[in-house]
């Protein structure tokens, strides 16, 4: 029996939509705290990370954010969401979230530092509109 605590690494280099490790890559503790808020933030607004079925209040898709008319109340809507998603991850205790987006590129930056049973944890999401990648500090 597989242990639950554990998890399968799913952002492997790149920016793009996130796909399994070839080499099935276990993960556990703040990376997979990481992977898990990442997820949440590429899932598409009603769907439950991981699973076929319909959760409302799950999930936001941070790519639909990055267009030429970014503004300060995007980056302040992406930031409260962010910090929404991360917060109904098990063992979250605590969450800040800091978006910074470049309008002309069309890119956005969404840094993460929070405190979760298992430990702290930092990491960056790297959003064009082709996908995310997640940068692990």
């Amino acid at each position: 029996m597989a242990d639950e605590d554990l998890d399968i690494r799913m952002f492997v280099g790149g920016k793009g939509p996130p796909d399994l490790d070839p080499y099935f890559t276990e993960i556990e503790g703040p990376e997979a705290k990481a992977q898990e808020i990442g997820l949440r933030c590429y899932t598409p607004k009603g769907y439950a990370v991981g699973h076929n079925i319909d959760a409302p209040n799950d999930g936001i898709f941070l790519p639909d954010f990055v267009q030429s008319t970014m503004s300060n109340q995007t980056l302040f809507t992406v930031q409260a969401l962010v910090r929404g998603e991360a917060r109904k991850v098990d063992g979250v205790e605590a969450v800040r979230v800091t978006a910074t987006g470049d309008a002309a590129a069309q890119t956005m930056t969404v840094a993460v530092e929070g405190e979760s049973a298992e430990g702290d944890f930092e990491f960056s999401l790297a959003v064009d509109s082709a996908g995310v990648a997640l940068v692990t500090t």
